[in-house]
């Protein structure tokens, strides 16, 4: 029981950083975007970003949303986590980038 709660733990807070990596990525996303420093490379993204930042923010999100959702219900099975984990880390390496950027771009 007790190496399920920490595992079920452990999880949520994998998929936590997941939805804020994801957040961070689109909101910066749409800013890059919307000033000309960036363009989205997700072809069906950046159709959406062009018709609407808002669309795009919401869309993106909701998909964060219902991919931690469907892995959290999903847990127990063997390949989830360790894919979500890889996501999760792909995100991280992206949140840096994205830092990196700030700092390069905007001078901080």
């Amino acid at each position: 029981m007790k190496i399920q709660l920490r595992h079920d733990v452990l999880t949520g807070l994998m998929l936590a950083a997941l939805l804020f990596f994801n957040l961070f990525d689109s909101v910066t996303t749409a800013i890059y975007v919307s000033r000309g420093d960036a363009r989205e490379i997700n072809p069906l993204m950046d159709v959406l970003i062009q018709f609407s930042p808002t669309v795009f923010l919401l869309l993106k999100n909701s998909y964060g949303v219902v991919v931690a959702v469907i892995t959290w219900t999903n847990r127990t099975r063997p390949a989830v986590v360790p894919v979500a984990s890889a996501v999760t880390l792909a995100y991280a390496v992206n949140f840096g980038y994205q830092l990196g950027w700030i700092v390069l771009v905007w001078g901080w």
